[in-house]
């Protein structure tokens, strides 16, 4: 008898740990899925937007199986027609006054991705453009998207907004989430998401070009390098075939202007012609070209290989690092209004990292070239610039390596733009000294 109420008392402990247990437990997977992500760009005429999907709640929603493929496999022609038609019926877009968008789905392709509390999964990315009925705000309309989250009830749509001109928003990489499309666990209905994107300044998006253009600047190493070689040769005249210190220091300040005017009317001349017109250079050409001039100049800092005058080198290469400038206003999608707007602010966003970095670099050069070893360190410098242009040329025509990666990865830091102020400041010191001491600094004093 006491051994049948001990099994008692056994089984009934044991159930109810499994009730505490199943109590406990979190509902649907048993660990945290993938979400959806849905990205609008926002232009005047119409809306880009780009839909992420985890493949195997896609697979599961849609009952159009990609688990079995591997990313980035090419989807079957049946199996894009299939896809289009699925996201098309399930994406559905209308503004305040109740008209209903059109929809076109685009580029479809498989990918690896990784959320935070997911882990790694794969995803299908879609591309769409959303055109409004004549008359209708792009930046106001109601989002009713119930892909996947139909079948299964604990998906999740996060819904953000990527690029938005006229409000400022022109980073593509740092997206706004205006919300999140989820089922009512008591009504059980899906509830649309309103994108509302009107409130902003009339300065915001001026504002923003400049921050885009000075960004451009900042990481983009090439076009800095470039310029910097260049104003090498500012103090420099050819003679016998060779360089030699020829002009004093407010002419060499004077030639450090022009050469900088120059470049910014080069590139300015190219951004402008090609945004205008919207003529796009094929990519890789561009780059490639852009790497050639960079080549190019540091091979004519060692000894001139070039005829003409450094201003008329900057404006010439100019044009070329201008149609790489290009792609980033052609990639908004503009109107002309917001086309002139975006080329002025981009263009002064441009000009002053580029004055700054004159402004900083001039003291340390100046200071070199008034010492004895100018000569070595010009060499020096020109084949460094050398090696990174060779390397950047064959990473762009096919060739990676490792030495265009790691140049490609430098970015500017508080703690380089520290150290770069404080050679600056030091330098500008020893020249004002010298200067009180002697008069003059004369940058002719030892030819090479």
């Amino acid at each position: 008898m006491t051994g049948a109420r001990t099994a008692h008392r056994l089984a009934m402990f044991l159930l109810g740990c499994f009730v505490c247990a199943g109590l406990a437990a979190p509902t649907g997977h048993g660990h945290p899925m993938p979400s959806s992500v849905l990205a609008f760009d926002i232009h005047q005429e119409s809306v880009d937007a780009e839909l992420q999907l985890p493949v195997d709640d896609l697979s599961l929603a849609s009952g159009i199986d990609l688990r079995r493929k591997t990313a980035p496999a090419a989807l079957a022609s049946a199996e894009a027609a299939a896809l289009r038609d699925y996201l098309g019926a399930h994406v559905k877009l209308t503004g305040p006054d109740g008209r209903r968008w059109t929809t076109r789905i685009g580029d479809l392709h498989l990918d690896a991705a990784e959320q935070a509390d997911a882990g790694p999964y794969r995803e299908l990315i879609a591309y769409a453009v959303l055109t409004p009925p004549p008359g209708s705000d792009t930046r106001r309309f109601t989002v009713a998207y119930d892909a996947i989250i139909e079948k299964v009830v604990t998906h999740e749509i996060l819904v953000s907004v990527t690029q938005n001109w006229s409000g400022g928003r022109v980073e593509s990489s740092q997206p706004q989430q205006v919300g999140v499309i989820r089922v009512d666990p008591e009504t059980m209905s899906i509830t649309p998401v309103f994108v509302d994107v009107t409130a902003a300044s009339g300065w915001s998006s001026f504002i923003g070009m400049i921050a885009l253009g000075a960004g451009h600047i900042l990481s983009g190493t090439d076009h800095s390098l470039f310029l910097l070689t260049l104003l090498l040769l500012a103090p420099l005249t050819i003679r016998d075939r060779g360089w030699r210190v020829d002009h004093g220091f407010i002419q060499t300040l004077r030639r450090a202007a022009a050469i900088t005017l120059a470049f910014t009317v080069g590139h300015s001349v190219a951004l402008a012609a090609s945004a205008a017109s919207r003529f796009e250079a094929p990519r890789q050409l561009v780059e490639i070209l852009i790497a050639a001039t960079i080549l190019l100049t540091g091979i004519h800092a060692i000894r001139p290989i070039l005829q003409a005058r450094e201003a008329a080198i900057a404006a010439m290469f100019g044009l070329i690092h201008g149609l790489s400038f290009a792609f980033t206003l052609n990639d908004l999608h503009l109107s002309t209004t917001e086309l002139a707007v975006s080329l002025l602010g981009f263009n002064l966003g441009v000009e002053a990292i580029q004055m700054l970095i004159v402004i900083m670099a001039l003291p340390p050069f100046l200071l070199v070239l008034s010492t004895r070893w100018h000569n070595q360190t010009r060499i020096i410098a020109a084949a460094m610039v050398i090696v990174a242009a060779t390397a950047w040329l064959l990473d762009r025509a096919g060739w990676p390596n490792a030495l265009a990666t790691s140049t490609n990865n430098l970015t500017i830091t508080p703690a380089a733009t520290s150290a770069a102020v404080l050679l600056s400041a030091f330098s500008a010191c020893l020249l004002t000294i010298r200067y009180r001491r002697t008069g003059t600094v004369d940058l002719t004093v030892f030819p090479a």
